[in-house]
């Protein structure tokens, strides 16, 4: 059921099939639901007149049909979207087009129902991501070199996601996983607080999610991450996920050491608020900067954020230290905020 409004007029479309060939009033549609019956009244007395008019589309039932014969063929087909569009009484699905006859014969029987098209169909992951761009993918430059990696979404009046203070300087344009031509636009570094002595930047110019990437470097699995996890709660041996775009998600300890400040590249970046953690394995190596640190609470499900990927001491050993900027430091700079 679709309401659209022309001058004074509102009108209501149902699916011809849904109501099995008898067009039903404005009042039957209404009956039993309050909030239409309140909405229908308010319409009323606006001066609005309400019709009901009925469109040859496929019912609810008949949308189901179809994507369960689609999931016969399925494991045939690389990717395919099944899209229910209303305003047209048509079902929308998108393949490549070298399975658009395999679809349309399987389908066939619902022929007058369904527009096939072709076009790519993939999932996002750390290295094919879309806005809403999330934390721990890939940040690459103008040129296409992979740098940093995102963490979390951070709101203070605007939505913004945070990256390194040292992967770019204010006003650098960010892509994911390609150059300035062929990589999907993240935005710019809007805000940086290198010269408070902390590594954090946030990214503004597009869309952002509340979610963090998990798993591998070229996974697609996420979790939602929001809330901070104040630097005085952490403990000795505390479990932290790490999940940057160059090694992918693992696991550091808290090593109970206070905040630490630190000088990199011959004295070309001083940072302060570190939080030192030991990684094992290949976990916090270079390009995973900017990327998430965070408490996981199994009870939600999601990540807390902690910090900010900021570098690494003796990466190639298998056990070697990782340095966090202290998230709270960079929301206080800012003038509060929240994460998620």
């Amino acid at each position: 059921m679709e309401v659209s409004f022309t001058g004074s007029a509102a009108t209501v479309t149902v699916s011809k099939a849904s109501v099995r060939g008898v067009v039903p009033t404005v009042d039957d549609l209404a009956t039993g639901d309050r909030a239409a019956t309140d909405a229908l009244a308010t319409l009323r007395a606006a001066g609005r007149q309400v019709v009901v008019e009925s469109l040859d589309a496929p019912s609810l039932l008949d949308v189901c049909e179809i994507r369960r014969v689609i999931g016969t063929i399925a494991t045939k087909i690389s990717a395919i979207s099944v899209t229910p569009n209303a305003a047209e009484g048509k079902v929308d699905i998108t393949v490549s087009a070298e399975s658009i006859p395999l679809v349309e014969t399987t389908l066939r029987s619902f022929a007058s129902w369904i527009r096939v098209e072709s076009g790519d169909v993939a999932l996002a992951s750390r290295t094919a991501d879309s806005a809403p761009w999330y934390g721990g993918a890939r940040l690459n430059r103008w040129d296409g070199a992979f740098l940093c990696s995102t963490s979390f979404r951070f709101n203070n009046g605007s939505q913004y996601l945070l990256t390194a203070d040292h992967c770019g300087p204010s006003g650098y344009k960010w892509y994911n996983n390609g150059d300035m031509y062929t990589g999907g636009y993240v935005g710019y570094s809007a805000s940086n607080l290198g010269a408070y002595g902390v590594d954090t930047a946030v990214i503004a110019g597009s869309s952002y999610g509340a979610k963090v990437y998990t798993g591998s470097t070229t996974s697609n699995s996420s979790i939602a991450a929001n809330g901070v996890y104040p630097n005085s709660a952490l403990q000795y041996g505390d479990q932290l996920v790490i999940s940057g775009a160059a090694s992918g998600q693992g696991n550091i300890t808290a090593t109970g050491l206070g905040e630490t400040c630190i000088w990199f590249s011959n004295a070309t970046y001083q940072y302060c608020h570190l939080l030192t953690f030991s990684a094992v394995g290949g976990v916090c190596i270079g390009g995973d900067s900017g990327g998430p640190i965070g408490v996981y609470d199994p009870a939600s499900g999601r990540l807390i954020a902690s910090a900010t990927v900021t570098g690494t001491r003796n990466p190639t050993s298998s056990d070697h230290w990782c340095y966090g900027t202290n998230i709270s430091a960079a929301i206080y700079l800012w003038g509060g905020g929240t994460i998620g």
